[in-house]
């Protein structure tokens, strides 16, 4: 290509450990060996870049990320993006990036830049708004314990009530008992 920088694994003097895409990538696909493979195609220009056909293809590729995925996705994916334009204004010894001439390349690397950022953060709030669902759940779990315990409480106290209220009739029953036995052994000593 033009002045833009080459693949992470073909940029000469840099190992892929020391190239910001590369790693950037490589946390993109942690664990995930169909993520990381699509990924590394991606970044090492194997696969073309969306909207590539557009008069800017980078800026057409974050619109649609924005639509699809929100603006929080898509801020992240824009920050990549502008960090990759940069490195490549740096090593065009540009003032700024109005001044760079963008390669193919370039905008290839910016766009793959992008995408793993939008994955990483896609990946980021999928992970949080796990963690949330499982504490609500567990909110919930906890209310369902609570109510069941009053409930045991409840029927606790209740059994309680009416082992008195039996033991108390018990009682009574056996008054009347002893109460009847003396009249009918004063009735029958009295006929």
């Amino acid at each position: 290509g033009g002045g833009g920088a080459p693949a992470p694994s073909a940029e000469p003097g840099r190992s892929r450990d020391d190239d910001p895409l590369a790693r950037l990538a490589e946390s993109a696909c942690a664990g995930d060996e169909a993520a990381c493979s699509a990924i590394e195609e991606y970044v090492l220009g194997q696969v073309e870049v969306p909207f590539a056909d557009s008069p800017n293809p980078l800026m057409a590729q974050l619109a649609l990320c924005s639509l699809a995925l929100g603006p929080q996705i898509a801020g992240a994916a824009s920050e990549a993006a502008l960090v990759a334009l940069d490195n490549e204004a740096k090593s065009q010894n540009a003032g700024d990036l109005a001044q760079v001439s963008l390669s193919k390349e370039a905008t290839h690397r910016a766009s793959a830049a992008a995408l793993i950022a939008a994955v990483i953060r896609a990946k980021l709030m999928a992970d949080e708004e796990e963690i949330e669902m499982r504490e609500q759940a567990l909110k919930m779990v906890q209310t369902h314990l609570s109510q069941l315990d009053h409930k045991l409480q409840l029927l606790d106290d209740l059994e309680k009530a009416l082992d008195k209220e039996s033991g108390q009739s018990e009682m009574q029953r056996g008054q009347i008992a002893s109460k009847l036995k003396v009249l009918r052994d004063s009735q029958a000593s009295g006929a």
